[in-house]
Parts: C-alpha cells; structure tokens; sequence
C-alpha cells in the first residue's frame, strides 16, 4: 500500500475544518469524555481517592515515553519520506513495531519487579493499581505506531471511528464497576486498561493485510530512527514530568485531597487541550508533507494558523475563566469548590503551548531534536523547583502558575530556534494586541463579576459577554 497524496497541495484553512472536525470529534470523545465523567468520579470518590487515581494515570501517561523511546516521532518523520515505496514503509513500520515490543516489554517488567521491592515509593496505592499502570502503557504504545500511520494519512475517518469506539469502552467499564460494583479507584483504572487491547488487536490485523507488518528487521532503519528519536525523549517527558511532579509535590507537602481539588482544575482544563489538539493535529502533517516541496508557503500558512489559533484558545481561555464558578458546581460537591481558583490560570498554559508545536515541526525537519531534549529538560527542572520551594509555603496555586512560566519558558527557547532555523517569525505584535486585550476582559471579570454571587441575573450577563467574546474572536479570525 503506497501513499501518494500530497497532503500539503490542498488548502490549509479547508483541510484543517474539513479533517480537523473529525479529530476534533475524537478528541471530544476521548479527552471531552473524561471531563463529561467527571460529576461521576466526583461523586464516588473522595478527593483522596480522585487524587491517586490522578497521580497513577500520570504515571501511566510518562512511561509510554520510555517504553518507546520517542520512536513512534521518528515514524512520523520518516514517514513522508519512504511512503512511496512499499518495501521501504513495511521496513520501517515493521522494525519500530517489534523494537517496541520487545524493548517497551523489558521496561514494564522493571517497573513491576521495582514497584514490588519498593512500597515506600506510593504509599497507601495497592499494588493491583500499578499493575493495571503500566502493563496497559506497552499495548497503548504499539497501538500508537497505528494512530501516527493513520494521522499522518490524514485518514481521519478511521482513526476517529478507533478512538471513539475505545473511549466509549473505556466510559462503559468505568460507569458499570465504579456505579453499580462499587469498585472506586480500579473501576476507572479497569477502563483505562482494557480498550488499548482492542484497538491493538485491531491495528495487527490492520497492518498484517496491508502488507505493512511482517517478520522484518532493518537495523540500519532502527540505528536511523533511534538517532533522531532518542534525543526528544527528555523533552517529551519533560512535559509529563512537569504534570506529574506537582502532583508528587503537592501530596508531599500538602495531602493527597489537595492533589484531587487540582486535578480537578487540570481536568477541565483539558478542555483547552481537545480544542487546540483536533487544530495541530491537521496542522503537522500539513507542514511536514509541505516542507519538502514549498518551503516559503508553508512558513507562511504556519504564521496565519498560529494567529488564529492564538486568537481562538484566547476566546476559549476567558470563557472558562468566566463560567469556572458554574462549572465547577456542576460537576463537583462543594469539596471541590476551591478548584474555581485554579482553572483560568492551568487552562492559560495550554494557550502558550498551543503555540510551540509549529517550532516543534520545525526543529523535528531539521533533525536538531537536541533542542527539543534541552528545552525539556529546562522545562521540568524549573517547574519542579518552582514547586518545591513555593508550594509548601503558598499552596496548590503555585503549581498552577509554575506549569504556566515553565510552559512560556519551553515555547520562547523553541521559538527562538525556529527563528534561528528557517527565519520563522510569528505575527507579534498582533498576537501581543490581542494577549492585552485578553488581560483587560480578565480584569474586568474580576473586579465587575467574580465576587458577586451565583445568580439567574448573573449568568445571563455572562452569556451576553460571552456571546460578545465569541463573535469577535469570529470576526478576528476571519480577517487573519
């Protein structure tokens, strides 16, 4: 199966709603989903449980790093360049997937035999829930090779249908143990851990008809995807470092009920995340498919897209800022209550870090991963020492503001390399217009409307402003 599609010739603006709506329907379903889930886990666990329970599946979120060694990025890279050749495609595929397995399954075992030697390590946690942490990480990751394959394809249909077929399986288990089997804690782990087996399934049968997977080993493809991969490796667990630290921390100096009320804030939060994830996920194969053969276009559709993106999570950010009193009621019991507080200014990080995944496009085509593994280095050991010494002294709050600087830090070091590589420079001073405005409407909300309480008057003033904000984002949008 040779991939011939140019998917950079078409328009940028037009792929991205007329693919982006199907990954942004996916990431609805299995990012949106857990924040639907969320009155439930609220209600049937305690804010101690809901804080392990968010400490374990952050952990189960960084090792996918290691198992993998960042090797399902190199795919994506070298995709576009042996996708025209079947032998080429199969060797590739086929060397990272067994590499993975065999590789990625020596990891989890260490992890077992290190967790079942070291309880000191998650007091309190039973060992069945690391279990159920890190064996489910391997299957996901192999699973991943076949997500990259599909994005990269821009099969959206497929991988959409994959995705929502494995949240809802995942809701189902969690809904019918956690409300009907009184299983807490494990009911959502069991949910987390049962649908990666499906779609892997799914995805070895997929590719075996293909032709893509066989009993093939290139080790001169592995040598050349491990040089590139290896060095993002800290970078991206630099990220994950970075949210899962101040978990660690704040259970540490604070108790695990305070990690639950931030989770909490870190969870609606992604609602950020699914808006700006369905966005770059057209946008990267875009630009990689675009880079080798019309650099300048794709520069400058980077540049457009950049600014609409801005001005979008902009929009989104104020409208969590303004409901986050309302949301929060819905969804909690008044021991969440505080979670209010926290949720503009986590939900503030992912507006910065939208913007550096064109950087991120950028270093990747220059093959200077380097970049990306100090830049995330950087990353975690400013949010955890920001964290360390703050947070004991001044709360959850800190963390909230720690991942935001250590967010802003990451996409300006990135930035700067992108300028220092292809000349890339963002629209600035549109984007800094805009940041000021965005300011100006929060500090209004605070001084006019964030003291005063709930009401049927009040919430109707605040869907008028909000209708306001929307439609100028529209309007600043189309102009870009």
């Amino acid at each position: 199966m040779t991939i011939e599609v140019a998917v950079h010739q078409q328009s940028w603006l037009r792929t991205i709603f007329s693919t982006g709506k199907w990954y942004l329907l996916s990431s609805l379903m299995t990012k949106g989903l857990s924040l639907i889930l969320l009155p439930v886990y609220t209600r049937y666990l305690t804010p101690e449980e809901f804080g392990i329970l968010n400490t374990l599946t952050a952990l189960g979120g960084v090792l996918p790093v290691f198992i993998s060694l960042q090797l399902d990025a190199a795919f994506a890279r070298f995709f576009h360049e042996y996708k025209g050749s079947q032998p080429m495609l199969r060797a590739l595929y086929s060397t990272i997937f067994w590499f993975v397995a065999c590789y990625g399954g020596c990891v989890v075992l260490l992890c077992l035999i290190v967790s079942a030697y070291s309880p000191g390590w998650f007091p309190d946690v039973p060992y069945v829930y690391l279990l159920l942490t890190f064996v489910p990480a391997l299957f996901l990751q192999l699973g991943q090779l076949g997500t990259v394959f599909l994005r990269q394809s821009l099969d959206a249909v497929r991988t959409t249908s994959l995705e929502v077929g494995g949240a809802l399986l995942s809701a189902l288990i969690t809904l019918v143990l956690m409300i009907f089997f009184d299983f807490g804690v494990l009911a959502r782990l069991l949910g987390i851990a049962i649908p990666p087996l499906f779609i892997l399934f799914y995805y070895i049968q997929y590719f075996k008809r293909t032709g893509l997977l066989a009993i093939t080993w290139r080790g001169e493809i592995l040598k050349q995807a491990i040089i590139y991969a290896l060095p993002l490796v800290p970078s991206v667990a630099g990220g994950w470092i970075t949210g899962l630290s101040d978990r660690l921390i704040i259970a540490h100096y604070v108790d695990y009920d305070a990690v639950g009320i931030y989770s909490l804030a870190a969870s609606l939060a992604l609602a950020m995340y699914v808006l700006q994830d369905a966005i770059t996920q057209v946008i990267g194969p875009l630009a990689m498919s675009g880079f080798f053969t019309d650099r300048e276009r794709m520069l400058e559709n980077m540049r457009r897209s950049a600014l609409q993106l801005w001005i979008l999570m902009l929009a989104a950010n104020f409208l969590l800022i303004l409901f986050s009193n309302e949301i929060i009621a819905v969804v909690s019991t008044h021991a969440y209550a505080s979670a209010s507080l926290l949720l503009g200014v986590i939900s503030f990080a992912y507006v910065l870090g939208c913007q550096y995944r064109n950087f991120v496009t950028i270093i990747s085509l220059h093959n200077r991963t380097w970049i990306l593994t100090a830049g995330g280095i950087g990353q975690a050991v400013l949010s955890v020492v920001i964290n360390i010494l703050f947070v004991q002294h001044f709360g959850i709050r800190t963390a909230a503001w720690a991942l935001c600087v250590a967010t802003l830090v990451f996409t300006g070091w990135l930035y700067y390399w992108s300028w220092r590589l292809e000349r890339f420079r963002l629209r600035e001073k549109e984007m800094l217009f805009q940041l000021v405005g965005f300011s100006c409407m929060v500090y209004l909300y605070d001084f006019f409307l964030a003291e005063r309480p709930l009401s049927l008057w009040m919430f109707a003033e605040k869907l008028v402003l909000a209708g306001i904000v929307i439609g100028l984002a529209l309007q600043l949008i189309r102009r870009v």
